[in-house]
């Protein structure tokens, strides 16, 4: 996203300002503003994920599984059962590691668990397992969501005598 910012940036510095009207001032400069924000924005979003990445090391790898099911890309079971495999151990990892550091200084990697960043890495570990489970229920043969049989009995329809 950030190229393509940096692409409409240099198209409306390419423009001839000087030469537009009045209303094409404006659009110029709301256009421009707008661009330079969501710079910005990418930037403030880089960092804040920086903070959770020594909290959550394995979200690139659910993430690029999500993606490719979006991009309807097949599945190989034996690497995607590597990988889920992986960031299993992964989290078994970083939980031991949390757990060790909240009784002392609360930095893991050089990034101090605040409650903030504890809230976004709970927030962004519920978006994971969404997806992951979303990731699961596509691919796992029977064409319908994996659901407790306690959710059918609540969304069944009623059953009528005769």
């Amino acid at each position: 996203m950030g190229a393509f910012y940096r692409e409409w940036a240099d198209r409306l510095d390419g423009l001839d300002y000087e030469g537009l009207n009045l209303e094409g001032k404006i659009d110029w400069q709301l256009l421009r503003n707008r661009v330079r924000y969501e710079e910005e924005r990418l930037g403030v979003e880089a960092e804040l994920e920086a903070e959770l990445e020594p909290f959550l090391p394995f979200q690139t790898s659910i993430v690029l599984l999500h993606e490719m099911r979006r991009e309807l890309e097949g599945v190989h079971g034996q690497s995607a059962a590597g990988v889920l495999d992986r960031v299993a151990d992964e989290v078994d990892r970083v939980r031991g590691e949390v757990e060790a550091i909240l009784g002392g200084d609360r930095v893991l990697e050089g990034v101090e668990l605040t409650p903030v960043i504890a809230m976004r890495a709970v927030a962004r570990l519920d978006e994971l397992t969404q997806a992951t489970s979303a990731w699961f229920d596509h691919f796992d043969g029977s064409g319908y969501p994996l659901r407790s049989p306690r959710y059918y009995r609540l969304w069944s329809p009623p059953r009528t005598r005769w």
